[in-house]
């Protein structure tokens, strides 16, 4: 408990104030132990087995990587583009008796608990409508038993990135909106922490053997995500809030013009989206990152479980730091020197593609890895309060809403892009699955622009106030970028 006291130090007579709510030290206590759980279940759901398990699943199946992107990646990108900008601001606008946010992720989360648990029964559902044929007719169609599951788990992902759209939203408008601003990075940070702790403990101890026990593991994830956030929605308390804005005619028109002028109409925040952006579609790649570490490299899951698990030690002992970090020189500038080290690491990362070390790999490996996640971590740290920093407070929901929806209008056709890539340079590598090495290239090439828009950023912030002054414009005259 010291320890906790030391790092989120109260103001006089130790209280912690966000907004109109007002914590003692055993109430910060309180809320970081209950918003923790659900970015727990969340981490494990979305980083263990999403980015992980289930691109391995796909490529069993005989997903392309095409379609392995447009699956696991696309289908969300596409349902966030249309749901996240409705979802932020009605939220915004929204004054319940239990909040602006919670209504929301009540009625939302059983939903994407049953969709998780369906995924993990599709091939129970291919056996049950298939019988013992491995090849059957459907409409005149004739489809195969792993073509069948791989349509299944295609129906339930759609269904799953529908009704999470609400969670993943709602839950960083809620920490947002309870959370004292002043030790956002480092609160997030312990967060991070214990959310690598878990996607450690998975990747050491379930992961090797994921493929295998894929109905199981789903299950219970399923059932722990409902429990976990429906406990946090009953726990948490949100504050009072001002009248939403008055004087708007109401109407879907008029909403999608109010939300037009006062999201599109500043520099600085298409800025912010330019850089988000391009930081995003970076990563479009990542799902064959497991592909490169397995079947290019020739590592086992075990190999890759361990190390994951051994190279996690290193993120809670640099998350920390680099919240300290963001907290004391702002998180803009931190991430500005994050994207740098990022496009440095994968650079190197290249070396793959014209050599192979044989038994090195593995080594090489653990270093590179090493060093991504202290890079990793001080952008974690840095993303999120960057926003919360940069975008008006009372409407950050709906800019962030905005934020997510350019990000997809990019995305959808960037990751279905970086998986005909892989596709197309196969047939020039040749038999094996040496295309895979190429992903750091990608990552490199695209983290580019991002680069020169996070410098921009700066620049603005800068004319704008910087570090002692910035105030989010809120009457905004048009300017483009």
């Amino acid at each position: 408990m010291r320890i906790f006291r030391n790092l989120f130090p109260g103001t006089k007579n130790n209280i912690f104030t966000s907004g109109t709510l007002k914590y003692t030290f055993g109430g910060m206590v309180i809320l970081f132990i209950w918003l923790l759980w659900g970015d727990f279940i969340f981490n494990i759901f979305d980083i263990a087995l999403l980015q992980q398990v289930m691109p391995l699943k796909l490529k069993a199946l005989g997903a392309s990587d095409t379609l392995n992107a447009a699956v696991n990646k696309s289908l969300a990108a596409f349902i966030t583009f249309f749901m996240t900008p409705f979802i932020s601001f009605r939220s915004d606008r929204h004054r319940g008796k239990t909040g602006r946010r919670i209504p929301f992720l009540r009625w939302s989360t059983p939903f994407v608990g049953l969709f998780m648990v369906l995924m993990g029964f599709s091939d129970s559902f291919a056996a049950l409508l298939s019988g013992t044929s491995q090849v059957f007719q459907i409409a005149g169609l004739t489809i195969t038993k792993p073509v069948l599951t791989l349509i299944l788990i295609s129906i339930f992902l759609v269904g799953f990135d529908f009704t999470s759209s609400y969670v993943n939203t709602l839950f960083w408008y809620l920490i947002n909106d309870v959370v004292p601003q002043k030790t956002m990075s480092r609160f997030i940070a312990m967060f991070k922490i214990i959310g690598f702790l878990a996607v450690m403990l998975f990747n050491k101890y379930i992961f090797p053997s994921s493929l295998d026990h894929f109905r199981l593991i789903f299950a219970v994830s399923g059932a722990a995500y409902v429990i976990g956030f429906m406990i946090m929605c009953f726990t948490v308390k949100e504050g009072e809030y001002p009248p939403p804005p008055s004087g708007e005619q109401p109407g879907f028109i008029p909403a999608i013009k109010t939300y037009w002028r006062e999201c599109f109409s500043h520099r600085i925040y298409m800025l912010v989206f330019m850089t988000s952006v391009f930081y995003l579609l970076s990563s479009a790649s990542s799902n064959f990152a497991i592909l490169r570490n397995t079947a290019a490299l020739g590592l086992s899951m075990k190999d890759v479980g361990n190390m994951n698990f051994y190279t996690g030690i290193v993120n809670l002992a640099v998350l920390f730091p680099a919240a300290w970090l963001a907290d004391r020189f702002h998180p803009l500038r931190t991430f500005l020197w994050g994207l740098i080290a990022y496009f440095v690491l994968h650079l190197f990362q290249c070396v793959w593609i014209f050599k192979d070390f044989g038994e090195a790999n593995l080594s090489l490996l653990y270093m590179f890895t090493i060093a991504q996640n202290c890079i990793m971590a001080i952008l974690m740290t840095s993303e999120i309060p960057m926003y919360m920093r940069i975008f008006p407070r009372a409407q950050y929901g709906q800019f962030c809403g905005a934020n997510a929806m350019i990000r997809t209008l990019f995305f959808i056709p960037g990751s279905i892009l970086a998986g005909y890539c892989f596709d197309m340079l196969h047939k020039f590598t040749g038999p094996g699955d040496w295309q895979y090495r190429y992903y750091p290239l990608w990552t490199a090439v695209v983290i580019l622009p991002g680069i020169f828009f996070a410098f921009s950023l700066r620049r603005e912030w800068k004319r704008l106030g910087g570090a002692s002054d910035f105030r989010p414009p809120e009457q905004v005259p048009p300017c483009g970028l």
